[in-house]
């Protein structure tokens, strides 16, 4: 799933969530709509799981769709258009 771990606009909600979701010891599969996305989500990750979250891994999803939209939410820093693609690349925490 796309959860924006590391979006400006909704970050502040997945530290606990993660920490428990990890804590099962299973597999999580995530996805990151563009290259900056995967960017943020991964330092979120390592903030909230410490450095094995820097690990995070992700590649170009071959099933990716090839339909780019505008980032309905504004970054934080400004004027900057960021292009999405649903699902464009993927991880695997194990």
């Amino acid at each position: 799933f796309n959860p924006g771990l590391g979006h400006p606009n909704l970050q502040n909600q997945w530290g606990p969530t993660l920490k428990f979701i990890l804590g099962t010891g299973r597999p999580l599969l995530i996805t990151a709509h563009s290259t900056i996305d995967a960017e943020r989500d991964r330092s979120l990750l390592k903030k909230a799981i410490g450095e094995e979250g820097s690990d995070a891994e992700y590649g170009t999803n071959p099933y990716a769709s090839r339909m780019e939209f505008v980032d309905p939410f504004p970054s934080a820093s400004g004027s900057r258009v960021h292009l999405v693609r649903p699902n464009h690349s993927f991880s695997i925490l194990q």
